[in-house]
């Protein structure tokens, strides 16, 4: 699939990405995995095809000034010891301090053949933007074949535009039948609410020059690829929990002074979660606050501007999509990423147990507090290994409220019955009880996030608290 990586540093993640730090990932399938001849021959042409595209958004002026308070690139250099003349002249074009670059170029050609159909993998670059590409040429045709980095089902959308939020990832083919040369272009969709309604206007994002036929015809994909078995529907499973392990049924992105996710900002790593879920349990969500209808005129809400919703880890699949167009979001397909304006969404967790990095994909909202985490536990009976440790005898105690909690997240957050310590959490049996014995270890000591939270304070008998930023553990 076509991924890309980008720094995340949280609190600089927008100045670090929009500095260029990020970069496209194919993932390529196992030997074992064969794709039908039609997408074979697109995704392994060393013929006419073209490289891997990430379209990058370079935002060189002040953005945000007095509630972020960053400076423009004059502002930085004129600041700084730098004799280096500015110069934002890219291939002889000035694009201005707001633009979009191709693979590091300003308006660059991608070159195809008339009559032959070809990828285009393109990663959209962009914690700022989105961007509504069109070709402005009737002889080209467009298909929507993956997104995020998973295949469609048939059959493949025709597009007119192609839509990109923050963070998305298309392979669309393309096929054009005249030859010559035509502008693709980024325009703000008239009632594209999206993403806080932030669109890029570009007339030039690059040129597609379309040679004269050699004599090769190839017509656009009509076979399927073959899911693994965790990307099986569940638009029609009964199988499905409605919200997760505490009832949290709708995610939803809050600004201002409750800047957050459900009105609470981003508490650091291993602290409290937006809510949890069991592995090998398949569970509905609903991203965003439903309420409005559909512009008749495009995607969107009406009376609201949606923050892009980014999950790590686990894409999902959409249930309710709320866009008639399909064009931003399709029912059916597998995402990582999408407008927050209702979207009815499903997932599966498999294999991975741990914590899950939400956040709005507006970098500097996800910096300034739009991030939260899920925490996928297995919560099935584990068996000790051999060398386990006895569990506590609490046989002897009068009360102990720590054993109603049957989940790490619900137990280290309580406290025994009197007040006198924490509850403690034994991750080799899953039991939460009261603990028997003082702690002596400081915490300190412990260097990873495992050992710190299952550990208490020699001083206060509290829980150790994990600082993931700085890789410490401390009371």
């Amino acid at each position: 699939g076509t991924h890309w990586y980008h720094a995340h540093h949280h609190g600089s993640t927008a100045m670090q990405v929009g500095s260029g730090m990020a970069g496209v990932l194919l993932v390529e399938p196992h030997e074992s995995y064969s794709l039908p001849a039609d997408l074979e021959e697109l995704y392994n042409d060393e013929v006419y095809g073209v490289p891997p595209m990430l379209l990058f958004h370079h935002q060189l002026t002040s953005f945000g000034r007095g509630f972020f308070g960053w400076l423009s690139q004059e502002e930085l250099l004129a600041q700084t010891e730098n004799n280096v003349p500015l110069n934002l002249n890219l291939l002889d074009a000035t694009p201005g301090l707001d633009f979009y670059s191709i693979n590091g170029q300003y308006n660059p050609t991608v070159t195809l053949t008339q009559n032959v159909a070809t990828l285009l993998r393109m990663v959209h670059g962009g914690g700022n933007k989105h961007i509504t590409l069109t070709v402005n040429s009737d002889s080209c045709s467009l298909l929507l074949i993956a997104r995020d980095g998973v295949f469609h089902s048939l059959p493949y959308l025709s597009l007119q535009s192609i839509h990109f939020i923050q963070g998305t990832r298309a392979d669309v083919a393309i096929r054009c039948t005249e030859v010559g040369t035509f502008t693709v272009s980024s325009s703000s969709t008239v009632g594209l609410q999206v993403s806080t309604g932030n669109g890029h206007d570009q007339t030039n994002m690059f040129q597609i020059e379309v040679l004269e036929t050699d004599g090769m015809v190839r017509e656009m994909p009509t076979s399927a690829a073959t899911l693994p078995s965790h990307f099986d529907s569940l638009q029609n499973d009964n199988d499905v929990v409605i919200g997760g392990r505490n009832g949290v049924q709708v995610v939803a992105f809050t600004g201002g002074a409750n800047i957050g996710v459900n009105g609470v900002p981003f508490p650091g790593f291993g602290q409290t979660y937006v809510e949890t879920f069991c592995l090998n349990t398949k569970y509905e969500m609903q991203l965003g606050n439903a309420g409005g209808a559909l512009n008749t005129d495009g995607p969107g809400l009406a009376t609201a501007t949606p923050h892009p919703y980014h999950q790590h880890i686990n894409h999902f699949q959409v249930i309710d999509g709320r866009d008639p167009s399909g064009e931003v979001i399709c029912d059916g397909e597998w995402r990582d990423v999408v407008p927050a304006w209702g979207v009815v969404m499903r997932f599966y967790p498999v294999r991975y147990t741990g914590e899950v990095v939400l956040h709005c994909h507006l970098l500097q909202h996800e910096d300034n507090g739009m991030m939260g985490l899920y925490l996928i536990e297995d919560c099935s009976t584990p068996v000790p290994p051999t060398d386990a440790p006895v569990p506590a005898d609490t046989s002897n105690m009068e009360t102990d409220t720590c054993t109603e909690f049957s989940t790490q997240a619900g137990c280290i957050n309580q406290v025994c019955d009197g007040g006198v310590s924490n509850c403690e959490w034994n991750r080799f049996t899953s039991v939460c009880s009261c603990p028997t014995i003082a702690p002596t270890t400081p915490c300190n000591t412990y260097t990873t996030r495992a050992q710190c939270r299952s550990s208490r304070c020699p001083d206060t008998n509290e829980n150790c608290v994990w600082n993931g930023g700085a890789g410490s553990c401390s009371c």
